[in-house]
């Protein structure tokens, strides 16, 4: 995809925002006009100072042009909020919509991406886009509009000169993006002797020991040698050749320049022009070249930001299993593990064995990994967050592939040894997520049944007091209440704990009563890397 497609592709996007872009517009075309006239009323100034000497009609003027560049300033600062203001929305919802497609990815997308590119497209990517994006679009429609005005001005002031003008200008813009072009981007050759030197110096440096043993530097010389001569050889034919080029395009424009002054002259001298006329041509001439360079530049911030738009674009572009999967309301919570395996990305199998076992409603079944590395694995299975590499995990008879994961995780709950809660209030911890409708009633009535409002009730605000950092702290024994009071609130059908239960709970009868409660009737998967000893346990399945 180029540059232009992508940016193409992000102009869509701007279509809810019609008012801010019709006052945008209307500043543009304001500020266009506002340069258009002025040619005018700069003949209007010298020919009454200078020519019918009238004192008020050159004053009016020169407050004309005052007015003149008062409006356009208005005109600026409401083109300025405009385009900012397109741009802030543009970048908000591109970033709502990054958001909710890194949600709906599988798990395995974050693994294999860095966070930092990720986060680096959220920002910075999305923020250059869309105000190159808005710049283009600026350049465009004001340059574009200014150009025209100041043609129509020419016209009004001299058909003959305007219509060089038009045969001019689309030479001169053409020639400024040739410069520019052969100026700024980089020669392919050169890059390639520059990567050839830089891969000997490497290869040099980690080939010290074998390069003294062997006496090989001045082998290593010579070619170094060849490497510089050869870059240097590149180099003076890139140079020369922009040279070339600058000189060719650089007298092209003198030689317009030199036409359109002797037109000018000719008229000059044969009266056809005064010289009120020859200075408002002269300004609006100037006053194109600015638009000009701006225009001539736009391959150039089309560049600068493909690589942005290009990131955005590759993202939105992932494809999301959500779209394709079956949408489950109701989950008994049958799960099955069909001779699963998988594998790492060396290719190494953390599962030797095919697992395979099924825990139904009310049972406590125990999966006991070697180690920590296998247990994270094997619950990022369970949650959807990793497929296996062979075999089959169902749910009520489902395959995993085919159930959204949003279906999924409403209907399972975890326990970990380790809670982690956010910076809310206590009621905001308990009702997070899909239970985050939840009526104060029910809130308090797993509260309760976690034993939670034990402590609940000490608290200085109740159920609305705040925690998390500079907040009210909880003890780890608080954490693990209100996780299961989040659990009870929630209702799944599958819970799984993760080195649950443990001396926390052993020791607190409270505790290991609330646990009891939450895994009444569910189908409960405990997963440890160490044997478990509780007797509730009904099966104990080794992972090999």
């Amino acid at each position: 995809m180029t540059s232009s497609q992508c940016y193409l592709r992000l102009l869509k996007w701007i279509a809810p925002y019609k008012t801010t872009c019709y006052l945008a517009f209307l500043a543009m075309f304001v500020m266009a006009l506002s340069l258009a006239i002025f040619p005018l009323l700069i003949l209007q100034v010298i020919d009454n100072t200078f020519i019918e000497e009238n004192q008020t009609q050159a004053q009016w003027a020169l407050l004309t042009i005052i007015a003149l560049f008062v409006i356009r300033g208005v005109a600026h600062f409401f083109n300025i909020y405009a385009t900012n203001k397109l741009s802030g929305n543009l970048s908000g919802d591109l970033q709502k919509t990054l958001f909710d497609k890194l949600l709906n990815l599988p798990a395995n997308h974050f693994s294999n991406n860095q966070h930092q590119e990720i986060i680096a497209t959220f920002t910075c990517d999305v923020q250059h886009a869309t105000e190159t994006l808005t710049r283009l679009i600026t350049i465009l429609i004001l340059d574009s509009l200014t150009i025209l005005g100041l043609m129509i001005c020419a016209q009004l002031l001299n058909w003959e000169l305007s219509s060089l003008l038009f045969l001019l200008i689309p030479f001169l813009i053409v020639t400024m993006m040739t410069l520019r072009g052969f100026v700024e981007n980089p020669d392919q050759r050169v890059l390639k002797t520059i990567k050839t030197l830089t891969r000997h110096i490497v290869r040099v440096i980690e080939n010290l020991r074998i390069i003294f043993m062997n006496s090989g530097w001045p082998q290593e010389s010579r070619r170094l040698e060849k490497n510089i001569q050869a870059r240097q050889q590149a180099h003076m034919h890139l140079v020369t050749l922009k040279a070339f080029i600058l000189s060719t395009c650089q007298t092209f424009m003198i030689l317009a320049l030199i036409a359109l002054s002797y037109v000018i002259t000719q008229q000059v001298f044969s009266q056809s022009l005064t010289l009120a006329e020859v200075s408002a041509l002269v300004a609006t001439v100037l006053l194109m070249i600015a638009p000009m360079r701006r225009i001539a530049g736009i391959p150039g911030y089309l560049q600068q930001g493909e690589q942005a738009a290009k990131n955005i674009f590759s993202l939105l572009e992932q494809v999301s299993k959500e779209s394709e999967a079956e949408t489950m309301t109701h989950i008994n919570g049958v799960l099955i593990f069909d001779k699963i395996h998988f594998y790492s990305t060396n290719k190494i199998s953390p599962f030797s064995d095919g697992i395979s076992f099924a825990v139904k409603p009310g049972e406590i079944v125990a999966l006991v990994c070697q180690n920590q590395q296998q247990k994270i694995m094997l619950i990022d299975l369970v949650l959807g967050f990793s497929q296996p590499s062979s075999g089959k995990i169902l749910l009520d008879s489902q395959p995993f592939e085919n159930i959204k994961l949003t279906d999924l995780h409403r209907h399972i709950a975890m326990i970990s040894n380790k809670t982690v809660l956010l910076e809310e209030t206590i009621a905001g911890n308990i009702t997070y997520g899909a239970n985050r409708c939840a009526n104060e009633a029910k809130i308090t009535a797993a509260a309760q049944a976690s034993h939670a409002m034990d402590f609940i009730r000490q608290m200085p605000e109740g159920l609305q007091t705040s925690i998390g950092k500079d907040k009210t702290e909880l003890t780890e024994l608080q954490r693990q209440h209100l996780a299961i009071a989040h659990g009870l609130l929630q209702n799944p059908a599958l819970l799984i704990l993760d080195d649950v239960p443990n001396n926390y709970y052993f020791e607190n009868r409270c505790l290991m009563d609330a646990l009891k409660t939450l895994m009444h009737g569910r189908a409960t998967l405990i997963i440890t890397d160490s044997m478990p000893t509780w007797k509730a346990i009904d099966r104990i399945v080794r992972i090999y």
